[in-house]
């Protein structure tokens, strides 16, 4: 066993606030969940309508980006004098994140179509690598906020479910509306998918442990919403990757409440996917759109895959053109053809990494989450209360990325992290960690 606070391999978790009073203290507390609560409705109001949004509003998701900052002011206000974040990290998992961070800027610098752009994701990555450590630093101090983040993220993705519902509802007389990008949150209406897996994640996850009656009624709603969302936005990949999810939190969840808890989840889909059915605002929504679409007689050639493959065939190829670093992050649209100026990623995240950061900055990302992924795994065998909704959202994140590209955006990159840094501080709590 090693000692607690070593998810990443640390000394110990980071302490808390010395000298401060219990009432500052929740206030702090408070302070540290909201940004996990106001990032999704925030990003949602503030791209409510996709012509005059700023597109840099929506692809580098603004507020969340505003909430990974508050978070990791937090922390370093809450992290005593002469004990960095830095430091609590093991040096195997040290040595590990700064290879992938050099084998990055490798990249960015080599950057060919877009350079500055290049950068500029690098800047990205480097926050987000803060943030989660960062997070799993407080989680790992303050085991109490770990289900108040999560709680709090899902209140935030059901105020988004109730926000974009309503904004098609108000543009539902627009015959001129593009509907395909939405704009709520999102550059196109497939990404609803990536939230919705994140609050069916944490609401199923959630109702695995909660006890029968009152206790299931927030949990259950919230599995409605994401539900509702997911089913009334039309994506095929999200729908098997809520499938999938759902699976592994069956296969975890006690034999004694196993069957009963699947009738429940199942109940609540079909209603929900029954009432994503009753205002359908174009041909691309909807729960008959995701079910037509698994017919390949219904839908010729690329159109079936909605070009995929033909994206995957040709991403393989660039590929091979410049596999050891890759072409940099942010340069995709403009060096595949079949990304058509438009799209961002290759729709498949083995081939997104090896196109951005080729070979060498892969390998130095997968051995770092496998890394992390082994000290968790103990949880597998014996669950704790939030192993359910964090592993539900890992899997379905994971799931949806072989298909579509949630990792190029902020906000689902946040939610895994959240998980992730769950997993870590949980495992260390039961001392589960593997040497």
């Amino acid at each position: 066993m090693t000692s607690t606070g070593e998810s990443l391999g640390t000394a110990d978790a980071a302490p808390r606030m010395a000298g401060v009073g219990p009432g500052v203290e929740a206030r702090t507390r408070w302070l540290f969940v909201l940004p996990f609560f106001l990032m999704t409705p925030l990003l949602a109001l503030s791209t409510m309508d996709p012509q005059l949004a700023p597109s840099a509003m929506r692809t580098f998701s603004i507020p969340v980006l505003a909430a990974e900052l508050a978070v990791i002011l937090l922390v370093m206000q809450r992290t005593p004098p002469g004990r960095s974040l830095y430091r609590q990290i093991s040096l195997p998992a040290r040595i590990l994140a700064v290879l992938w961070i050099l084998a990055m800027g490798v990249s960015a610098i080599g950057a060919q179509y877009d350079p500055s752009g290049a950068q500029f994701h690098f800047l990205l990555k480097l926050l987000h690598g803060f943030f989660g450590v960062a997070l799993w630093s407080q989680l790992s101090a303050e085991p109490h906020l770990r289900r108040q983040c999560l709680v709090a993220v899902a209140a935030g993705l059901g105020s988004y479910a109730v926000i974009a519902y309503g904004f098609a509802l108000w543009n539902a007389a627009q015959p001129d509306f593009p509907w395909s990008r939405f704009g709520v949150g999102v550059t196109n209406i497939r990404h609803v998918g990536y939230l919705s897996l994140g609050l069916t994640g944490i609401a199923a996850g959630l109702w695995v442990t909660a006890a029968k009656g009152r206790d299931e009624v927030l949990p259950a709603t919230l599995f409605f919403l994401g539900c509702f969302l997911l089913m009334w936005s039309g994506g095929r990949g999200a729908f098997i990757a809520l499938m999938i999810h759902l699976a592994v939190l069956l296969t975890l969840a006690s034999p004694g409440r196993r069957l009963s808890l699947m009738w429940r989840l199942l109940a609540v889909l079909v209603v929900a996917t029954m009432l994503a059915g009753i205002y359908v605002p174009n041909k691309h929504f909807g729960p008959l759109n995701i079910f037509l679409r698994f017919d390949a007689s219904t839908l010729p050639g690329e159109e079936y895959s909605s070009g995929r493959t033909e994206m995957w065939r040709q991403t393989a190829d660039w590929i091979t053109r410049q596999p050891w670093f890759g072409y940099g992050e942010g340069q995709y649209r403009y060096a595949v053809p079949a990304a058509r100026g438009f799209s961002n990623h290759p729709h498949n995240l083995p081939l997104q990494l090896l196109m951005q950061w080729g070979v060498v900055g892969t390998a130095m990302l997968t051995a770092l989450l496998v890394r992390l992924g082994w000290k968790a795994l103990p949880l597998l065998k014996a669950p704790t209360a939030l192993t359910y909704p964090c592993t539900a959202i890992v899997t379905g994140l994971l799931a949806v990325s072989m298909v579509d590209g949630p990792f190029f955006y902020a906000l689902p990159v946040v939610i895994f992290l959240l998980a992730i840094a769950t997993l870590l501080a949980e495992a260390q709590d039961h001392r589960t960690f593997r040497k």
